[in-house]
């Protein structure tokens, strides 16, 4: 980040869009990855067969992710 842009976890002021939260239910979650075959890279990820969030920030709420979970254990919530 430049030293003119400001970083919106310090900044209130600025537009709330930029945090997702992106919550995975593990009871309904079967670890299938079929999220992680339509998801922007680096956001969900299979690791030793179970799936993670690496980096939420890279979200763009396209929500493709839960119309690929056949168990909705996915969620975006903004």
């Amino acid at each position: 980040m430049e030293n003119n842009e400001k970083n919106p976890a310090e900044d209130p002021e600025m537009e709330s869009d930029f945090f997702v939260s992106l919550m995975i239910d593990y009871n309904k979650c079967n670890n299938c990855g079929r999220c992680t075959e339509v998801c922007v890279p680096g956001v969900l990820v299979m690791v030793n067969n179970q799936l993670e969030v690496t980096d939420v920030e890279l979200c763009n709420k396209c929500a493709d992710c839960l119309k690929r979970c056949l168990k909705r254990a996915i969620s975006i919530n903004d």
